[in-house]
C-alpha cells in the first residue's frame, strides 16, 4: 500500500486520480501564492478585518491541504532520511511552518510572510519535467553563488 501511495503522491503520469491530485496541488499553490500578494495591498492590508478573515481562511485551507500532502508523502516515502533532507521537501515544511508558528504564538510575524512565499518554488516540483522548467531549475542553480553574494550585499 504505501509504494502505491508513495507512486501516486510523486508520480503523475501513473494513473489520471495521480494527475488530478497534482492538479489540485498545482492549483491550490497558485490559489496560496495569489492570495499572499493580494493580502499585502495597501488597501487590504490596513484595518480591514473582513479582508484579514477572508485571507486567514484561505491560508487555512491551502496550508491544511498542504499538510495533508506532506504527511501522506512522509508516511508512504519508501525512506525517511532521504525524504527529510531533500530539498524541495525542506521547503515544503518552511513554507507551511509559518502559518503554524502565526497560530500558536498568537502573534503576527510579518517576517514569516518571506518564508511562506516558498510556497511558490513548490510548482516547480509539479512543473520540473517540462523541459522549460529544467532549463530554468539548471539556470537558477548555476546562478546559486551570484544570488548569495547579491544577497550578502543587499544586508
Amino acid at each position: 500500500l504505501q509504494a502505491q501511495v508513495w507512486r501516486f503522491m510523486t508520480q503523475e503520469e501513473s494513473s489520471r486520480g495521480a494527475f488530478l491530485v497534482a492538479g489540485f496541488i498545482m492549483v491550490t499553490i497558485c490559489i496560496s501564492s495569489t492570495a499572499i500578494i493580494v493580502e499585502t495591498l495597501p488597501s487590504l492590508a490596513q484595518n480591514n478585518d473582513g479582508a484579514k478573515l477572508f485571507f486567514f481562511v484561505i491560508d487555512s485551507l491551502c496550508v491544511a491541504i498542504f499538510t495533508v500532502e506532506y504527511l501522506v508523502r512522509l508516511w508512504s516515502s519508501p525512506q525517511t532520511q532521504p525524504f527529510l533532507l531533500d530539498p524541495m521537501n525542506m521547503i515544503d515544511v518552511i513554507s507551511i511552518l509559518p502559518f503554524y508558528i502565526t497560530l500558536l504564538s498568537g502573534a503576527d510575524i510579518s517576517w514569516l510572510t518571506i518564508l511562506r512565499t516558498l510556497r511558490m518554488v513548490r510548482l516547480l516540483r509539479y512543473a520540473r519535467k517540462k523541459p522549460e522548467v529544467e532549463a530554468l531549475i539548471q539556470t537558477l542553480d548555476g546562478s546559486k553563488d551570484i544570488a548569495l553574494f547579491l544577497s550578502l550585499i543587499h544586508i
